[in-house]
């Protein structure tokens, strides 16, 4: 319970850091910070592999553990689509979607810490 504890708080601490990031991006005034926020973005997915491995051995909802993986896959995906989307047109549309999907990983990670048993999430 402990590995799963510690990689929650790491899933959490760089998803708010991805967010802030990519907020400060967003708004223009980070522009120099993108491979920060693609960094910050691979420790959010791999923590959610590593619970979702975790949450595999111990036998939880394989929809759950095969949804966190698959989220963690289209995460990146939609990242690097941005990257290559000249602005206007569907560019907003994908940076919306950039943003929602990154809170679902975040989401799914804290569903698959409940699931295993972790803490609580804070209110």
């Amino acid at each position: 319970m402990r590995t799963s504890r510690v990689t929650l708080t790491v899933a959490r601490l760089s998803g708010a850091a991805v967010l802030l990031l990519g907020l400060l991006l967003w708004t223009g005034h980070a522009p120099t910070l993108v491979s920060t926020h693609m960094a910050l973005g691979t420790i959010l997915v791999l923590a959610l592999w590593t619970l979702a491995g975790r949450a595999f051995r111990r036998g939880v909802s394989r929809t759950s553990v095969a949804m966190a993986v698959a989220w963690g896959l289209i995460v990146p995906l939609v990242g690097v689509v941005q990257l290559t989307l000249p602005a206007g047109g569907g560019y907003g549309m994908v940076r919306v979607l950039h943003l929602i999907v990154g809170l679902g990983a975040i989401a799914q990670a804290e569903s698959l810490a409940r699931q295993l048993g972790g803490p609580p999430r804070a209110s």
